[in-house]
């Protein structure tokens, strides 16, 4: 009897886990070739090409089949003062990035989401040295954002099949 409760038990135990996952990671989104299109306020913007390589290095391999995979990204920069001081002039900068993404197949949208992200830089006396920390805010903020748009775009819901 005692053999039957305890193999009763573990039964129980196993069979009664109420979990499963509400995403699952897609590694086979690698095997095919994603199209990414990034929008910006202006034409020529050295962010638009920075993201877009930062998400072909998360996104691709070599071996990549062609697909009608699109990931459509919308950028959007601002810059500007953390304060005053009593002489009329600032000390910190912020940059702030919006961006608005939508990941596409054959048969309509995947995933949609938005990101929010800003970070600060010292201003100095110096306009170089105000350019190149500007930048480097720039660049460690579009690394940033382009590594969780890769991983929202790995994770997507079980339930959707995927039509490259």
């Amino acid at each position: 009897m005692r053999k039957h409760f305890k193999t009763y038990l573990v039964l129980l135990l196993i069979c009664s886990c109420g979990y499963s996952s509400l995403y699952k990671t897609n590694n086979e989104l690698l095997n095919y070739r994603i199209n990414i299109i990034v929008k910006t306020e202006t034409k020529y913007s050295k962010d638009r090409q920075t993201i877009k390589n930062y998400l072909y290095k998360k996104l691709s391999k070599k071996e990549s089949q062609p697909s009608s995979l699109k990931l459509i990204i919308s950028l959007q920069k601002n810059v500007y003062s953390l304060g005053l001081q009593k002489d009329l002039t600032n000390t910190r900068s912020a940059v702030n990035y919006n961006l608005n993404y939508t990941f596409y197949d054959k048969k309509g949208i995947l995933s949609q989401g938005s990101l929010d992200k800003s970070t600060s830089f010292n201003v100095g006396e110096s306009p170089y040295a105000n350019i190149v920390a500007e930048e480097t805010s720039s660049l460690n903020l579009l690394k940033s954002l382009a590594n969780e748009i890769s991983l929202m775009v790995m994770t997507l819901p079980t339930k959707r099949k995927i039509y490259p």
